[in-house]
């Protein structure tokens, strides 16, 4: 069955496919009868259904019949093992149980019982491992399918961890539910969390339409709501035996074959009905819909209320009506200064990867769980000198999510179990890109690019400095940070959504009003960094793909003249949908997945960047270093032209008019507004300028600040194994 094959297919596959057998599969299955079109939005219902109807409905009906599946994979004889070695340096364990399609009832009981077995952080296998300080992390990956489908529970584990240890443990919690029944409590977490995805869901017009092509694909969009009254009416007795009819020995997979004398198979369920299954079902009352929003920026800005408090804490609140009643906010907490964070790069980071861990109040898991009853999405990250709060909630529970943030911030418990876990999650991540293409170039690319002096909070580190400092972390310098950094009184926080504005900001000033830093906050001034020039090749043996990363040291503000012009510039170099270098690196030449460059300005300092990326099979190195080089070349010498300006200026406004139309992105603008000094008069003059900018000025601007030979290259890759292998196409997914 075609289940058990990876997507991209087989290496041989890939470069020795003939163009017919391309061709043949394109005619079969690219075709109206077997596709669909969702439109979500705002948009013009008539004229959106005239425009379909134009475009797709010309299309003649095609002839041919699609071919039924037939094959169905056979029940499992006996548990299978199998074991993979490569180089790398974090150790990983799995066990997948095949299940039922994902339109059988059986699926959302096992959907809930990810939830209950592999959480985070109130699952038993987290528990279990992770706490019992066996792995690092653990989690599912439920495939509902639309045929017999399977579930993967995958668990990550440190060098120092025994992948004995967590084989036995994960078989004894999945395959011994019998003995160790479900509980009530276990099942209402997992429905609260399962539920809350499903309500984001129908309240995020994009979401909802990607999920219901999904449901489509399982037999019927219908599929998705019938899902969610599932879930709602799941009992324990449900659950205890779905796990107990799908976990079991006979139908692991963990690695190896081994032959049994007594079969233990599964009870398969009969296939479904879907069309039978849907018939009579009725749906629930429309969600609100929210209003027209204008996402001009003169019109957001009369909006939006800039209020500074007392403590000096800066607030900007945009309230309006939202479909489901949302509301997105993002909060920035700014610390310290150049020499009060001298040496606390580490401390700082593990500091905000511990606020979402519990706090004074409430344990990890009780806060994870209030987190699901609220429908709430939050996550705090940090590092250096700020600490970012984002959150998508719902209007009645906006209130207590504020206070949760607040206890996240200004009470955590920073227990010293959470510590050790903490430094353990991080010590894997480093110990994950030490051999990745992607991480050393990166790293690499951050060392050469460093201007700053060792100790600064934005100097760059090796692999092993940072995993050296994380491994002399105390939780005693964590405690002592977070007393003498943590405050409001430069920070920023900006709410956009369905709110009630005047009684919020009464809230917030309750909750953070006298809340003040002990350590004084000056700005962090960037510094410039010089154009050298220069390649670098990086070994990462046994890696299917390489990565290819470039860099360009600009000075360049973001209020400057040669601003805009660049940002159109790189828009056609690599910044958009369609680019130069994607173009030619993966449209003609074939040899790359994705390419590009993104283009970075200061806002205080004229201190900016221009870099180049691509993904690329190591033995076409030297296709992508000439394919680059002759773009950039080209790119200078010849500029721009009138019409890929037109397409570009079309493209970025469009792009700018999406993101203000998507609350959380707007807050996160707000509040780098806030940061900055700014209004939404300077978008509105960035999409000005966008629209008059001339050709001379962009052509003009590009051949000023980019000089081809001023670049610096990094390769990362296998490059030896490479070179005895023919160029060809890439060899994996990425």
């Amino acid at each position: 069955h075609n289940y058990g094959k990876s997507t991209i297919g087989a290496r041989t596959d890939v470069e020795n496919v003939k163009i017919e057998n391309l061709r043949a599969f394109y005619r079969q299955y690219y075709q109206p009868d077997n596709a669909v079109l969702m439109v979500a939005g705002k948009f013009e219902e008539v004229s959106t259904w005239a425009l379909i109807q134009r475009v797709f409905g010309a299309i003649p009906k095609p002839q041919r019949v699609l071919p039924v599946t037939y094959t169905q994979d056979p029940v499992q004889d006996g548990p299978r093992e199998v074991t993979v070695s490569r180089v790398g340096d974090v150790q990983l364990a799995g066990v997948l149980y095949h299940t039922a399609a994902g339109s059988h009832p059986d699926a959302d009981a096992i959907a809930a019982l990810c939830e209950i077995l592999a959480g985070t952080p109130n699952g038993r296998l987290h528990k279990r491992l992770v706490e019992g300080k066996k792995a690092v992390s653990v989690g599912p990956w439920n495939f509902e399918l639309a045929e017999s489908s399977y579930v993967l529970f995958m668990t990550e584990l440190s060098p120092d961890h025994k992948l004995s240890d967590v084989r036995k443990g994960m078989i004894e919690q999945l395959e011994n539910i019998a003995k160790n029944p479900i509980t009530e409590t276990e099942l209402r977490r997992a429905k609260a969390a399962l539920l809350s995805g499903i309500e984001k869901t129908i309240n995020d017009p994009e979401k909802l339409a990607v999920q219901l092509s999904e449901s489509m694909a399982n037999g019927d969009w219908r599929l998705f709501f019938l899902s969610r009254d599932r879930i709602e009416a799941l009992t324990v007795k449900d659950v205890q035996r779905v796990a107990q009819n799908y976990f079991k020995a006979s139908n692991r997979t963990y690695g190896q074959f081994v032959p049994t004398k007594s079969p233990d198979r599964i009870t398969p369920p009969a296939p479904v009905d879907v069309a039978q299954l849907v018939e009579n079902y009725k749906g629930r009352a429309a969600v609100s819909e929210g209003e027209n929003f204008d996402v001009r920026p003169a019109e957001i800005e009369k909006r939006t209320q800039r209020i500074t408090l007392p403590v000096g804490m800066k607030l900007a609140l945009t309230p309006k009506k939202t479909r489901g009643e949302t509301v997105s906010g993002v909060m920035q907490l700014n610390l310290g200064d150049e020499k009060s964070l001298r040496n606390q790069a580490i401390t700082s980071g593990l500091v905000a990867d511990m606020l979402m861990r519990g706090t004074t109040q409430r344990s990890r898991a009780d806060l994870a769980s209030q987190l699901d009853e609220l429908k709430t999405q939050l996550s705090i990250s940090g590092s250096g000198a700020i600490v970012s709060v984002r959150f998508d909630t719902v209007r009645q529970h906006l209130p207590k999510v504020l206070t949760l943030i607040r206890d996240a911030l200004r009470t955590p418990a920073l227990a010293a179990s959470e510590f050790e876990l903490v430094v353990k999650e991080n010590l894997a991540q480093i110990d994950n890109q030490r051999n990745e293409p992607q991480g050393l170039s990166s790293q690499a690319l951050a060392k050469a690019m460093d201007v700053y002096p060792s100790g600064d909070v934005r100097a760059a580190r090796s692999f092993d400095e940072i995993s050296s400092s994380l491994k002399t972390a105390k939780l005693a310098d964590l405690k002592r940070f977070h007393a003498q950094f943590y405050g409001v009184d430069h920070a920023e926080l900006a709410l956009v959504g369905d709110f009630d504005a005047a009684a919020i900001q009464v809230q917030i000033q309750s909750l953070f009003g006298h809340w003040k830093s002990k350590t004084p906050y000056q700005r962090l001034v960037s510094l410039p960094r010089t154009a050298q020039g220069g390649e670098t090749t990086l070994q990462a043996p046994d890696k299917a793909n390489a990565f290819y990363q470039a860099a360009l040291p600009l000075t360049l503000k973001d209020d400057h003249p040669d601003y805009v012009p660049m940002v159109l510039a790189n828009q056609v170099l690599g910044g958009g949908v369609k680019s130069r270098l994607f173009d030619r690196l993966r449209q003609k030449e074939g040899i790359s997945y994705g390419a590009g460059s993104n283009l970075a300005a200061g806002s205080f300092e004229p201190v900016g960047m221009l870099k180049l990326y691509a993904i690329y099979a190591p033995q076409n190195l030297a296709k992508l270093q000439s394919g680059v080089r002759e773009e950039l070349s080209r790119f200078v010498q010849d500029g721009l032209s009138e019409q890929e300006l037109e397409d570009a200026k079309k493209s970025l406004l469009e792009e700018r008019k999406i993101s203000r139309a998507q609350d959380l992105g707007l807050a996160a603008g707000l509040v780098g507004q806030l940061h900055n000094g700014r209004t939404m008069a300077f978008t509105e003059q960035i999409d000005l300028t966008i629209g008059k900018v001339s050709l001379a000025e962009v052509n003009a601007a590009l051949r000023k600040h980019i000089n081809p030979a001023k670049f610096l290259h990094f390769y990362a890759g296998d490059f030896a194994s490479a070179a005895a292998k023919p160029a060809s196409r890439p060899a994996a997914k990425p």
